[in-house]
């Protein structure tokens, strides 16, 4: 008879040696938006109300920069901020643009604007309360509880790009940000504890890059459905015009900033009631007819080639004529043309943003006229990047927004639309 014991062991090293190869086999050929991807989330965690938060008390690099973040993960210049007593405080809300996505603290406009106003004579304090990832929903939620807190003196609101976002970090589910139900409190509290803690961490993050090489990215067909606006532009004027009430309840002076959203080539905005056409090709594609809805796409192809729906409809009609190959390559390219959706929707919410600045008496910094009218800038970008500056970015939109700052003190009151002069932010 075999000895138990031996048969056990075997059976043991048998199963620590599969598992050993399932992991090198997901570990090899990453995808770099994976990579980026589970870099992001190690700086953040769920939130019952937020739907997402940065982490506090970080001291981490993230990106090539160091990131430090104070308790309630709002960030920090190395080693905290000073403790001196500032005469001008001012606050900065926004995304990962304002948050400073790989470049170090003291590179963000934030905390140049800061030194600008020291090296004027000013003693001042900025603080960075942006959030990565944030929607004007989300942020508008961090205005509220913090702006009484914090009682500056100024404080500036740039919210845009996520705002057009498609798929978000977490609960991606077709659904705004504002309509979509988070797990209970006490849920997320426990799956934040296993994301922050070592083993646990490392076995999720292996268990996602297991399901992710043997499933793939899933079905596009429905990460596409999934794929809607954050928040609608009419959510978008309504979480503004929150801003501005919390802002004057509070007796606060504001200014928003226009950020880019700019890829390696100019997007021409989509034809005149091109969607018109889109809405008769479905309607022929659920009618049976796929043959006439695919010469009606190839003909669309012609008057606008990047509209991540024009994609999805030839997918669908490909798939009804059973080519089921050649469409998941439609899907999955349907998919990969949300980023040219997004890039048509800036210019229209930037204009939301401009014509409610307007309304509200509500100063503007264009940064994204400064970080480039109509094209991706590569000199002012991190690289390979569409929406976060880098260093040379933060210093072009800090010199905006100090010209704007020294008016606002000066007295200068209503609405005025802040160009950069060509003087240097420090």
């Amino acid at each position: 008879m075999k000895n138990p014991v031996k048969i056990q062991l075997a059976l043991i090293a048998f199963a620590a040696a599969a598992l050993a190869i399932v992991v090198i086999w997901a570990n090899s050929g990453v995808s770099k938006d994976l990579s980026r991807l589970e870099r992001i989330l190690k700086l953040l965690e769920t939130d019952h109300e937020r739907l997402w938060r940065q982490r506090a008390n970080l001291n981490t690099v993230f990106e090539g920069s160091r990131v430090y973040t104070d308790a309630r993960g709002f960030r920090l210049s190395e080693g905290g901020e000073k403790s001196d007593k500032a005469d001008f405080h001012m606050a900065v809300f926004g995304a990962s643009p304002s948050f400073g996505y790989a470049v170090e603290a003291g590179e963000t406009y934030a905390k140049l604007t800061e030194a600008h106003l020291r090296k004027s004579g000013v003693n001042a304090r900025v603080a960075n309360m942006s959030q990565i990832g944030y929607s004007s929903w989300q942020g508008l939620k961090v205005f509220k509880k913090h702006l009484p807190e914090l009682k500056p003196d100024l404080v500036t609101v740039s919210y845009m790009v996520n705002d057009i976002d498609r798929l978000r970090f977490f609960f991606t589910n077709g659904k705004s940000d504002e309509e979509t139900q988070t797990p209970s409190a006490a849920r997320l509290a426990v799956s934040n504890f296993m994301n922050r803690f070592a083993p646990t961490a490392l076995f999720i993050g292996q268990f996602r890059r297991v399901l992710i090489k043997a499933m793939g990215t899933g079905d596009n067909a429905a990460r596409y459905r999934l794929g809607r606006r954050r928040v609608p532009p009419e959510d978008y004027k309504e979480n503004l015009f929150q801003f501005f009430q919390i802002a004057k309840k509070q007796n606060v002076p504001l200014i928003f900033i226009l950020m880019p959203f700019r890829l390696p080539q100019p997007v021409p905005g989509q034809p005149d009631n091109f969607h018109l056409t889109l809405d008769e090709i479905e309607k022929r594609i659920d009618e049976g007819r796929h043959e006439d809805a695919m010469v009606m796409l190839e003909m669309a192809a012609e008057t606008d080639q990047y509209a991540s729906r024009l994609y999805y409809l030839m997918g669908r009609a490909l798939s009804a004529a059973g080519r089921a190959e050649k469409a998941q390559d439609m899907y999955k390219k349907a998919v990969n043309y949300l980023v040219y959706d997004c890039a048509r929707d800036a210019p229209r919410y930037n204009a939301i943003m401009a014509s409610m600045a307007a309304a509200f008496d509500v100063p503007v910094v264009d940064a994204a006229s400064a970080l480039g009218s109509n094209q991706y800038e590569e000199e002012l970008f991190v690289p390979n990047d569409y929406i976060h500056p880098n260093p040379a970015g933060h210093a072009m939109i800090a010199q905006c927004l100090i010209e704007a700052v020294h008016k606002v003190r000066a007295g200068e009151k209503g609405f005025f639309l802040q160009r950069c002069s060509g003087n240097d932010a420090d």
